[in-house]
């Protein structure tokens, strides 16, 4: 059997990666991920799966249905991407990372397979998160979209659930230059006779995700009719309507401004599944008590996550528009004087609306990259940037951008760091 740094020699030189080529190193449609499960002998066929898609929010969403699958009794499997630091990050089971000895077994039981050309890297490291939950007797698998849903492949699930959390503009060279092709993408992974949950306010979109619900004689909610969520005195009310139940004065950490909207979808989809998801009161007290802990460990960094207090540094993995608009709403809960934005993307992002909505602060922009061949120019985000009279610096090297931000932060001051989570990766590593 290979070692393991002999294994992931062989997927890293073997397989193309999304973050250096982009569209290139993906294959869409169901075809390459069928024919790979059936020389694995289908294990997507062997455990129960909950499935999501969206443009922003399903990796928390996956991550809090995990920690509650696991604060339930069930030994869970968690299939999310991208990764930070480890792509064992992406495929977890039970409390922890798949083991290094299974990816060691995988690609030595596969590499002719790894190696054919034939399949892509996220096709791979799919096939293999489906290996690994049935090789472990996972019972439940909550399993995220990587991109879109349609032809996702990770959409050859039959689940008992499938979730979308909301519809933005993003990859739209792939996925559809309007929200609505977006959303017919997304609701793609909707099967005959699954309800289908909806986590997006968006009411526009609604009628697309009724006709394909209803083609699929499929029961189609919305969150808000399973989940009410109040606050008085920073306390929580959560009510479960479609359970009859209630839980008063919870209490809920509000880190990250996203969180609670995540969390009401995650509780939608619980409250749909009582088989998996047992609703005494003192199982939802044990959740809500270990549920940010748990988060932290499953690999949310990188999610509004604060680094430092001295200076305030705030690491967000944003990165399209409607993540943008989000952050911007959290900025105007925040309490500071000065702003300092090191900022980085794929070059197939337009920050201008973000750019535009700093303007209300005294914002420096240090524009920086990061390394992909597929990172925009750090001179193209300085000219954006300066169109909109924001102060700004080049400083092309991410930790470099990072030292001086923080160098020149004093105690009034925010350093934020976004634009993608490729960004973030870069910083974590190096910082």
């Amino acid at each position: 059997m290979y070692s393991f740094k002999k294994s992931c020699e062989i997927l890293d030189n073997q397989l193309v990666k999304f973050s250096n080529v982009g569209p290139a190193a993906i294959q869409l449609g169901k075809g390459g991920i069928s024919k790979l499960c059936k020389i694995l002998s289908n294990p997507q066929q062997d455990f129960a799966s909950l499935h999501i898609a969206g443009t922003n929010g399903k990796g928390t969403v996956a991550t809090i249905l995990y920690t509650l699958a696991l604060n339930a009794g069930h030994f869970a499997g968690l299939f999310t991407s991208p990764y930070l630091l480890d792509f064992r990050e992406c495929i977890r089971i039970g409390d922890d990372v798949i083991p290094e000895e299974m990816v060691c077994r995988f690609v030595s039981s596969y590499e002719r397979e790894i190696s054919s050309g034939q399949y892509s890297r996220f096709e791979v490291l799919t096939a293999m998160a489906f290996w690994a939950f049935r090789e472990a007797g996972c019972s439940l698998a909550i399993v995220e979209c990587g991109l879109g849903g349609k032809d996702d492949s990770t959409n050859i699930l039959f689940p008992e659930l499938s979730i979308v959390t909301n519809i933005g503009m993003d990859h739209a060279n792939i996925l559809g230059n309007s929200l609505e092709d977006i959303a017919i993408q997304k609701a793609g992974i909707c099967k005959p006779e699954i309800p289908l949950l909806l986590g997006s306010d968006q009411k526009d979109l609604l009628p697309i995700f009724k006709e394909i619900a209803q083609k699929n004689q499929s029961p189609l909610f919305l969150k808000n009719q399973l989940v009410n969520m109040q606050k008085e005195e920073g306390l929580h009310h959560i009510e479960m309507l479609a359970r009859n139940r209630k839980f008063k004065e919870v209490h809920i950490r509000e880190d990250n401004p996203f969180f609670l909207d995540n969390l009401q979808t995650a509780l939608a989809a619980a409250s749909l599944l009582p088989n998996y998801f047992p609703c005494e009161k003192k199982t939802y007290s044990i959740w809500y008590a270990t549920m940010q802990m748990q988060l932290s460990e499953a690999g949310l960094n990188g999610r509004w996550q604060l680094i430092s207090e001295q200076p305030r540094v705030i690491f967000d993995g944003a990165h399209n528009p409607a993540s943008w608009l989000l952050c911007t709403k959290a900025l105007q809960q925040l309490e500071f004087q000065k702003l300092i934005l090191v900022f980085a993307q794929t070059d197939a992002k337009d920050p201008s609306s973000f750019f535009k909505a700093l303007t209300r602060y005294e914002t420096t922009v240090i524009c920086t990259s990061f390394t992909s061949l597929r990172v925009a120019d750090p001179k193209d985000l300085a000219r954006i940037a300066s169109s909109f009279g924001l102060n700004v610096q080049r400083i092309p090297d991410p930790t470099e951008a990072y030292s001086q931000a923080c160098l020149a932060a004093d105690s009034q001051t925010l350093v934020l760091c976004t634009g993608s989570l490729y960004l973030i990766r870069e910083l974590l590593k190096n910082i």
